[in-house]
């Protein structure tokens, strides 16, 4: 999970509350139930996220990884380290992202080298899929096959936040939703 201390578009979002929550453990939660042998926080400055994500699992960055124009593959390969197998990289601010859709994602990898996911066609800004050998030869997240997810914002204006969170109250309060809709 990427998260810089701070972002130049929307200064703070990895670790903003969202919906009362910081938005980072929308992430690291879902990771948690996905049962991943290794979750990695790679940021640029810890203190942030102290409090809400457990030390251990929080990791720096080098001189070259923690500039603003640093590569994404170039971070996750920092932290990959010496490990194999299937990688996912998880954006901080992906409060959208679900088990079932990051399940098909991974399923996915047994015949595409990369998979993202996508909201209406464009990269949602939530996740990406591939094998660690595949990263380190290829150096890149491109070209990835598309699994097309129910919702999704990529999170860099306060406009892309306040959808974000209408679209995970439309999801996860539907039925209180209806309700209130027909009380107009």
């Amino acid at each position: 999970i990427p998260a810089k201390a701070n972002s130049a578009r929307l200064p703070g979002k990895n670790h903003k509350k969202f919906l009362g929550k910081p938005i980072i453990r929308y992430s690291y939660d879902l990771a948690l139930a996905f049962g991943f042998d290794h979750i990695f926080v790679s940021t640029t400055d810890p203190s942030p996220f102290r409090g809400s994500i457990p030390a251990d699992h929080i990791t720096g960055r080098s001189k070259a990884t923690e500039r603003d124009d640093a590569p994404m593959i170039d971070v996750v390969l920092e932290a990959l380290g010496d490990l194999g197998g299937c990688v996912c990289m998880m954006y901080a601010t992906a409060p959208l992202a679900t088990y079932r859709e990051l399940a098909e994602g991974c399923d996915m990898l047994g015949w595409r080298d990369v998979v993202a996911a996508t909201y209406k066609g464009q990269i949602a800004g939530q996740w990406y899929w591939a094998t660690a050998d595949y990263l380190r030869r290829a150096q890149s997240w491109d070209n990835p096959a598309h699994l097309e997810v129910e919702y999704g914002v990529d999170i860099d204006t306060q406009a892309d936040w306040d959808l974000a969170e209408m679209m995970y109250i439309s999801r996860h309060h539907a039925s209180e939703f209806a309700e209130f809709k027909e009380g107009l």
